[in-house]
């Protein structure tokens, strides 16, 4: 049986670089996994291709106007989508996120991914970082990349995985030359 692996993120109708990437590892994933994508807020038409057999949902966060009622929608939603499909493994794709993967890790439901996908220099040694060390396990594209989080003294344990795609290693060593 195939393992199966669902991403987290905010609205896949968007088109930023954040749902072009998603989308990127989702269809190479899925050629060897069943891979499922959840929008917390609409996302039901991706605007980057998405292959036929990775399936997009949204978790319908729009519907609900208080942000505290929201966010327990949400998460409702997703835990219910998690158990009906038994998957295995929830990427948050944005660390921040994984506050909807807390109680699927503290309940032992799934193993819970954070990733950062933000550049680190940007926004650095904010909330995010504090939810990286919650984790335990963050995604990074490149080495460059997740040296800047171990190398970072408020993080004092982590464990990464490298994403090594040709096209982003370019793009990475640009960001590191400019921030350092």
């Amino acid at each position: 049986m195939k393992k199966k692996v669902a991403f987290l993120i905010m609205n896949m109708d968007k088109k930023g670089g954040t749902e072009r990437v998603t989308s990127m590892i989702s269809n190479s994933l899925s050629k060897k996994l069943d891979v499922y994508i959840f929008s917390c807020q609409n996302g039901k038409t991706p605007y980057f291709h998405v292959n036929k057999n990775v399936q997009v949902e949204s978790l319908h966060g729009e519907r609900i106007k208080n942000s505290i009622l929201r966010k327990i929608y949400v998460f409702n939603n997703l835990y219910n989508r998690v158990k009906k499909n038994n998957i295995d493994i929830v990427i948050a794709v944005d660390v921040a996120l994984f506050l909807y993967l807390l109680p699927l890790k503290a309940l032992n439901v799934c193993k819970c991914i954070s990733w950062e996908h933000f550049n680190y220099f940007i926004n650095p040694i904010k909330m995010g970082t504090n939810f990286i060390e919650v984790t335990g396990n963050t995604v990074a594209i490149h080495h460059y990349e997740a040296s800047w989080y171990t190398g970072n003294k408020k993080i004092k344990k982590l464990k990464y995985f490298l994403i090594p795609i040709k096209q982003f290693i370019k793009y990475q060593v640009f960001w590191r030359k400019l921030y350092e």
